[in-house]
């Protein structure tokens, strides 16, 4: 019996990289240690925002307690105003630097302000906590929702 086994690279991932590698419209990268697609935004978004789908299928900022906004889908990996795609990783290791997280913490979708993480759960009546990934060190996220 083989067993694989896959290590953490010593570089995260670029969205260069991505952008490099697509070769179809949704798909990019599916390696076991992340997911990257690309969407078409709703919203002005920036670089390392959280983000949902809208009910268009259109990326915009995630925010707990706004069933628009909700529930997240990813990180946004590349900025672009309205109309545009971008890249958003779905799954595995994201550098969120400059933001800073509380090592060793969870972190969920903020109720607070669309597009952040918070590490406590606001407890929004109608809407479940919605866990967005842990923190790994103070700028490394590891996206589990």
């Amino acid at each position: 019996m083989t067993t694989e086994h896959t290590q953490i690279p010593e570089t995260y991932f670029s969205a260069t990289d991505a952008a490099s590698d697509l070769t179809n419209s949704f798909t990019v990268i599916n390696n076991k240690l992340q997911t990257v697609i690309r969407c078409t935004t709703g919203e002005s978004i920036s670089d390392r925002d959280i983000v949902a789908f809208n009910g268009l299928g259109e990326i915009v900022k995630a925010q707990a307690g706004d069933s628009g906004r909700m529930p997240f889908i990813g990180v946004a990996l590349e900025s672009g105003a309205s109309g545009v795609d971008i890249l958003v990783q779905i799954r595995g290791i994201v550098d969120l630097t400059p933001f800073e997280m509380n090592v060793g913490v969870v972190q969920f979708v903020s109720g607070n302000a669309a597009g952040e993480l918070e590490d406590t759960f606001a407890g929004i009546s109608g809407y479940e906590a919605n866990i967005v990934g842990f923190s790994l060190n103070k700028n490394i996220l590891m996206i589990i929702g």
